[in-house]
């Protein structure tokens, strides 16, 4: 799992998903995520009737696949500790 964001300070190599929760759906076939407190317009037309509340993985702009809260969890942990080790590498 990775994360590519040119906002970001570091920048990574390749581009992997990431969980966003579904806040908002939209009639067009978005949906308004947040992830870590930071709201990204979604595309969830590969999503079988997606709902606020909902967690997906989110692969260039588009929801991919829903899975558990608790998996959101683990993914975005294990995420933050890659982070970590990157900075500190970096240093």
């Amino acid at each position: 799992m990775a994360f590519c964001d040119r906002n970001e300070r570091m920048t990574l190599d390749m581009c992997l998903a990431v969980p966003f929760k579904i806040k908002e759906i939209h009639e067009d076939g978005s949906a308004l995520a947040e992830r870590g407190g930071v709201m990204r317009s979604i595309n969830v037309s590969f999503i079988r009737d997606p709902r606020p509340g909902d967690h997906v993985i989110v692969h260039a702009g588009f929801a991919i696949e829903r899975i558990r809260e608790k998996q959101a969890q683990e993914v975005m942990e294990s995420y933050d500790e890659l982070v970590k080790e990157l900075e500190a590498m970096a240093k």
